[in-house]
């Protein structure tokens, strides 16, 4: 298995794009290949995105999407794990790991103090491969979100 960061213009960002399209499916997005691979690489260039994609035999198998934050605090900044996503034929073949282990490498040697991420309560293989892993449950803290954009219109 190879695990690699990528970025527009890497012959591997095509397949990161096709798989993202893919996790947006998964969740109910309309595909739109063109838009995604326009943020993608706005996100991924001039953004506080960082795209890591595995490869099992050469071909596309997963991907990560992270976002750097500011820790203003410490000064420094902590890794947010956005996004993981596994070709459901290679689940549980330790992609999703292997993913984590390159943004947890990548993270330590920027510098990161942390790495993060959230997952849905029920999503219980997800919350058994990230407790083994290490991460643990934050309490003390409530998660809340201001929509503004109302579901089924688009922002411009």
């Amino acid at each position: 298995m190879d695990v690699r960061e990528t970025l527009p213009g890497d012959e591997a960002f095509a397949s990161f794009v096709e798989l993202f399209e893919r996790y947006r499916a998964h969740y109910g997005q309309a595909p739109d290949r063109l838009r995604s691979e326009a943020w993608l690489t706005t996100a991924t260039t001039a953004g506080p995105m960082q795209a890591f994609i595995a490869q099992v035999d050469g071909a596309p198998a997963g991907i990560c999407l992270i976002v750097r934050c500011p820790a203003s605090l410490t000064l420094g900044e902590f890794w947010l794990v956005r996004d993981i996503y596994v070709q459901p034929q290679l689940r549980r073949r330790g992609v999703a790991q292997s993913l984590l282990h390159a943004v947890r490498a990548a993270a330590q040697e920027r510098g990161a103090l942390r790495l993060t991420l959230q997952t849905e309560d029920d999503n219980a293989a997800a919350l058994r491969l990230y407790e083994r892993f290490g991460f643990v449950p934050v309490t003390g803290l409530r998660h809340l979100t201001l929509p503004l954009v109302q579901r089924g219109t688009s922002a411009t």
